[in-house]
Parts: C-alpha cells; sequence; structure tokens
C-alpha cells in the first residue's frame, strides 16, 4: 500500500487475533521435536559421532596407503670417479596396517569416540526435554490468556450492567451521583483491563 492509504479498524473494539492454530497439545510438542533447528542439529551430530564409531572400529582393517614416484639421473663408481650416468625412474606403493599400542589404543579410540556418541544422545535429550517444556508452558499460557479474556470481558458486561443499574436508579431519584461515578469509573478499570490482558495475550 501507499503510505497514504487510509487505514480502518474493521471492528469498534479490540478483538483477540488467534496467531496460533487451536491444536492438541501433543501435536503442537511432536511438531515442535520434528521442525526446532536445534533438534535437527543435534540429529545431524548424532549421526555423525556414529560414523566416527564406526570409523574407530574398521581404522585396523584399513590399511594406509603410500605412492611414491622418483626420478632422474644417475651414475656411480669408484673413487671420485662417477661415470656412466643414466637416467632411472622408480616408482613405489606401499600398504601398511596400523595397530596402536597391540590393538588397546585403537580399543580406546573405540571407546572414546562411543562416549562421545552417547553424551550427544544425552544432549539430544535435554534439549528435546527443554523444548518440550517450551511448548507446553507456551501453550498453558496462552489458555491461561484465554480464560482471562473471558474473566475480564465478563468484569466489563457487569460493569456496565451496574453502570446502568445505577443510572436508572438516579434518574428515578433513588440513587447518589457519587453511585453513577463509582460505576463509571469501575467500568473503565474493566475496560483496561480487557485492553491489557487482549493485548497480552
Amino acid at each position: 500500500l501507499a503510505p497514504e492509504t487510509p487505514l480502518y479498524a474493521a471492528d469498534d473494539r479490540l478483538v483477540p487475533l488467534t496467531l496460533v492454530s487451536e491444536a492438541p497439545l501433543a501435536e503442537l510438542v511432536a511438531q515442535a521435536q520434528r521442525f526446532r533447528p536445534e533438534l535437527a542439529n543435534r540429529r545431524a551430530q548424532i549421526e555423525a559421532r556414529c560414523e566416527w564409531v564406526r570409523l574407530e572400529e574398521v581404522r585396523p582393517f584399513i590399511p594406509n596407503l603410500y605412492v611414491g614416484a622418483s626420478a632422474g639421473g644417475f651414475g656411480g663408481g669408484r673413487g671420485s670417479d662417477v661415470p656412466d650416468f643414466s637416467g632411472r625412474a622408480d616408482f613405489d606403493i606401499a600398504a601398511v596396517w596400523k595397530l596402536d599400542n597391540l590393538g588397546f589404543g585403537n580399543h580406546a579410540a573405540v571407546d572414546r569416540r562411543q562416549s562421545q556418541y552417547r553424551q550427544a544422545i544425552l544432549e539430544y535429550h535435554r534439549i528435546r526435554d527443554r523444548v518440550s517444556t517450551d511448548v507446553i508452558q507456551s501453550y498453558h499460557s496462552v489458555q491461561a490468556a484465554r480464560e482471562q479474556i473471558d474473566l475480564a470481558r465478563e468484569n466489563v458486561n457487569a460493569a456496565s450492567q451496574s453502570l446502568e443499574g445505577n443510572l436508572r436508579r438516579i434518574r428515578g431519584l433513588a440513587g447518589l451521583p457519587i453511585e453513577v461515578l463509582q460505576s463509571v469509573t469501575a467500568l473503565a478499570q474493566a475496560r483496561r483491563a480487557y485492553v491489557d490482558v487482549d493485548i497480552d495475550y
């Protein structure tokens, strides 16, 4: 819209907006556990740690390959005489299996990776519980806010009825003006409380 476009409220009073769909609490918790990025991050870390464990378990059976090549002019003879220079090329391939401390070091490395894997799982469960707690607390806060809105609306209606009753009494010369003033004050306070609760919601 252009900045000068006039906007008008569709309602004559503040209306509570529902920004989150009304879904059962269990469904909201499951949705948060599926889509929260910190949980996806922890799941990826668990998968990575699992791969590390597998790598350490198979490391003694996988050789390290070394490949080398050399070329140049070589010659030799007796004393300081080096005749018979000719070209020469060498190509080397070596496969080396390595056992750390006769295999005990490899076993310790597997244990260390398994410990890190278990730590990642525990951290995932800790964050999952925190996410569930956040959703549950927010859900109950929204429910409590809805109840407060209903209660504030009832208070506004009660204050309006009290004002109308006091106005009828004063018109019938049966009431005092101070009663009307008190009813107006109570109605203003009830409306202000309704607006505050609605905005908080």
